[in-house]
């Protein structure tokens, strides 16, 4: 699947430049809520704090997610996970980062919790879901 993480007047350049996109069931637009209303097929809402509640209820609806652990260095030169934990918490199913490994000198880095490094939904997973159900583990 191919994602354009573009919107407003970038968008709509990239979609004068290449016509044949408009409309392709493979190319669904990154938007943000409300901007081509009807259009939307994945959500970009980058603060899981501010927007925790909406993205979950995107999630349930059925729209496909994305939100950001971290933003401008600030989260890892604090040392603070809370906009990641709202992000785990907010059933998104992309949670972006700067920093999905270890770093000299930070203390601070991204891993998905009981991941490899896909999880189950909490929002929409069915109960008996473990994360060896999504993901192939030990093979190379």
């Amino acid at each position: 699947m191919f994602v354009l993480l573009a919107t407003g007047g970038m968008r709509d350049l990239y979609m004068d430049e290449y016509p044949g996109l408009v409309g392709a069931r493979m190319f669904p637009m990154f938007t943000s809520q409300g901007q081509y209303p009807g259009e939307e097929v994945i959500f970009s809402l980058t603060d899981p704090i501010g927007d925790g509640a909406e993205i979950s209820r995107l999630v349930e609806e059925g729209y496909i997610v994305r939100t950001r652990a971290d933003s401008g260095g600030v989260e890892p030169d604090n040392n603070d996970t809370s906009r990641f934990e709202a992000a785990l918490s907010s059933g998104a199913h992309t949670i972006a980062t700067d920093y999905p490994g270890p770093v000299e000198g930070m203390d601070y880095w991204v891993e998905i919790p009981g991941g490899s490094p896909s999880r189950c939904n909490p929002l929409t997973a069915p109960s008996w879901c473990a994360s060896g159900d999504i993901e192939s583990q030990g093979l190379s």
